[in-house]
C-alpha cells in the first residue's frame, strides 16, 4: 500500500512477533517507501518506527511535531499526574525502636528545596530528616538506606561513617542527606531512615522502606545506575 494504518499491533504476541512486525514495518517504510500510521501507547516504539507523532488525549489533538519532542513531552504530561500518587508503606511492621529519638518527618527534596517523589538521573536529591530528642543524646548517628522496588539494596551511608559527627542532641532538628547527582536509573525505590547510638548498639527509630519515590527515564536506560561515563570515536 501507499499508505498503511497499523493500530496497537504489538499489544500482542510475543517477543519474536513483535519483533517481525517491527522488522516488516520498517523495511516498508525505508526499503518501499510506505507512509506509515502508527497507533501506540508504547512509546519506545513509536520513537523507533515514527519520525514525527501526535498525541491525542479524549479525541483531541494535544501536539504535533518531532518523535522525540511529542514523546518526552507525553512523558512528562503522564509523569506529572503521577506526582504525589506513591503512598508511604504501612508503618505499623516497619517501624521499631526504643523512642529515645523520634523520626517525626522525612521529606525528599529536589535542588529547589520543592518536596517530590519523582526525579531525574543526574538531579539533586536531599534526604531531610526531622526529629524530637525527648532527652539529651550523646553522640547519636543518623543513617537510611535506598532499595529498588525488587529488594537489591543500593546504599546504606550515615553521618558517622560520612565524618559528621554529632555531639549531642536534644529536641527538635534536622539532619540533611544530600545527594548532588542522583546516579539512578529508571525505577521505583525506597527510603529508609534511623537514629542509633554511635556504638551500634540501640535502635532510637528505624523506618523501614517507607518513603518511595520514582527515577524517570533518561536516554542512557539499561541497568541500575549511570557511571557518569563519555564515549569516544577515532576512526575515518
Amino acid at each position: 500500500p501507499d499508505i498503511l494504518l497499523v493500530d496497537e499491533v504489538l499489544a500482542v504476541g510475543d517477543a519474536a512477533f513483535q519483533r517481525k512486525c517491527l522488522e516488516q514495518i520498517d523495511s516498508m517504510r525505508t526499503d518501499q517507501g510506505v507512509t506509515i500510521l502508527f497507533v501506540s501507547h508504547a512509546v519506545e516504539a513509536v520513537r523507533a518506527v515514527c519520525s514525527r507523532a501526535l498525541w491525542l488525549e479524549e479525541s483531541r489533538l494535544r501536539a504535533n511535531g518531532p518523535v522525540d519532542v511529542v514523546v518526552s513531552q507525553y512523558l512528562d504530561h503522564t509523569w506529572r499526574k503521577e506526582e504525589g500518587k506513591l503512598r508511604p508503606a504501612s508503618r505499623d511492621d516497619r517501624r521499631w525502636g526504643s523512642g529515645k529519638i523520634i523520626i517525626t518527618d522525612v521529606k525528599l527534596l529536589d535542588e529547589t528545596g520543592e518536596e517530590r517523589q519523582q526525579f531525574r538521573t543526574g538531579e539533586g536529591m536531599t534526604v531531610e530528616i526531622h526529629y524530637d530528642a525527648k532527652a539529651p543524646i550523646e553522640e547519636p548517628v543518623f543513617g537510611l538506606a535506598i532499595h529498588r522496588s525488587d529488594g537489591v539494596h543500593i546504599t546504606g551511608p550515615n553521618s558517622h561513617l560520612s565524618g559528621l559527627e554529632i555531639p549531642r542532641v536534644e529536641g527538635q532538628g534536622i539532619v540533611r542527606y544530600i545527594i548532588p547527582t542522583l546516579p539512578l536509573l529508571k525505577g521505583l525505590y525506597y527510603v529508609s531512615v534511623s537514629a542509633h547510638n554511635k556504638e551500634d548498639t540501640e535502635i532510637f527509630d528505624f523506618h523501614n522502606r517507607l518513603y518511595p519515590f520514582r527515577v524517570l527515564p533518561v536516554q542512557e536506560q539499561y541497568g541500575l545506575m549511570t557511571m557518569v561515563g563519555r564515549w569516544e570515536w577515532h576512526g575515518r
